[in-house]
This record gives C-alpha cells, structure tokens and sequence, in this order.
C-alpha cells in the first residue's frame, strides 16, 4: 500500500513561495519573534500517520519554503534547491514510514529538520565535487571544509520571513480584505513602487492608499496571531 504521502510530488517540487522574502518588507513591530515559523503541533506529526488525514499537503507547504530558502542561502542554483526540497522530504516520509517518532525532550522539531536539510546539502556538494573531479567514493575527510552548514540565523531568518509569507497567502485566500486592496498593498508595501502611481492606477488618494496599507498590515497581525495560536512549539 502506498504510503499517503506519495499523492505529493515530491521529486517536481512547485515553489510558491517567494525566494527573495518580499514579505519580509513589510514594516512590522521590531519585537517580532524571529523563530516562530515554522512552529510544529505534536498533532501535525501525529497525523503524518493517519492514511485519511490530509496532513502532508500541510507539512509539505509549511516546511518546503523553508527548505529551499536554506538551500539557496547556501548558494546552490534553483534547480539544486528544488533537489534538496526533494531529497529532504522524500528521506522524511521514508522515516515516518519507518516509525518515527519524535521526541521533544532531545529538542525543537525545526533543529531535527535543519539538521536533515544540512545533510542534505553536504551530500549534494560531495557528489558536485566528485563530478568535477571525475572520481567516485571520494573520502569525506577531503571534502569536510565544503560541507559548511547553514548557520541557525539563515534558518531564523527564512522562518520569520515564510511565516510572513504564510499570513499573506491567507489573507489572499480569504475574504477579509477586498482583492483590489490587497494588489495596493502589496504594490507600495512589497514592491515599493511610488505612492503616487499606485494611487492612480487603483483610483484612490494618497491619503487613502495609505488607510489600505495600515488596514492590511492590523490584519496581518492578526491573521499571525491566530497562526500562532494554531501551532504550537514542539
């Protein structure tokens, strides 16, 4: 029997996310907690063994941005990241099928699957430098000084940006705000054009366009707050 998580490709990774972090831009409190995404419920994991639930569309969509900020942070090409987003979840459903259990006392989920994605980007250069080398079984002590793991910042980072990013396409996908005033939005907060011209083509004042700006980011701190209150630090 198939395991559920094989309704997901995996080994084609689609990338909806944003590799430059736009949601990053948005000028939010300075006190924002820099860890809190992805956080993980005990329940999440829990499901990842249920053959009915529909958690690994959730689990693939919450830590695949994640994965593949890290690995272009570690400056492999795209392609190389969307391999990486690949390696690493395939090798994660093979565990889980295994019988993984996690266990929070030997620490936070997010270190168990930063140490998976460094892994993973070691094993990846290894095999660049064989290539390049033309040579196979290439000793690891001779290539231990191009592993380098990306350092818990970089991962801090990309995880306040994606959740960011999360809370966007939340918002995007409910009726919360008017589709019109979330294209303003992400004109002047994201893209940073010119206050003037976003007016303009979305025929409101300045002064208005502003009002938007400010609505938008209340309810994105909302919208994160519940995300905060629906996942839980494992």
């Amino acid at each position: 029997m198939n395991h559920p998580a094989a309704a997901y490709n995996v080994g084609s990774v689609e990338r909806p996310w944003c590799p430059g972090g736009v949601a990053a831009r948005i000028q939010m409190n300075a006190n924002t907690d820099s860890t809190i995404f992805p956080t993980t419920r005990f329940t999440l994991l829990a499901r990842l063994n249920d053959p009915a639930a529909r958690a690994w569309g959730e689990f693939f969509s919450v830590y695949g941005p994640v994965i593949y900020r890290m690995a272009r942070y570690a400056r492999l090409s795209e392609e190389a990241a969307d391999e990486i987003v690949a390696v690493v979840m395939r090798n994660f459903v093979s565990s889980v099928a295994g019988g993984f259990a996690f266990d929070p006392d030997r620490g936070q989920f997010r270190q168990y699957l930063r140490t998976l994605t460094n892994r993973s980007i070691g094993q990846y250069r290894r095999r660049e430098k064989e290539r390049a080398a033309g040579r196979v079984n290439l000793p690891l002590e001779s290539v231990a000084d191009e592993i380098g793991e990306v350092p818990n910042s970089a991962w801090a980072q990309a995880e306040r940006e994606e959740r960011w990013q999360a809370c966007l396409e939340r918002m995007r996908s409910s009726s919360v705000v008017s589709p019109r005033d979330f294209d303003a939005f992400q004109a002047l907060a994201l893209r940073g054009e010119p206050a003037e011209k976003v007016a303009r083509r979305f025929g409101v004042t300045v002064n208005r366009l502003y009002g938007i700006k400010h609505s938008v980011i209340r309810r994105l701190r909302q919208i994160r707050e519940a995300l905060d209150a629906e996942y839980g630090e494992v």
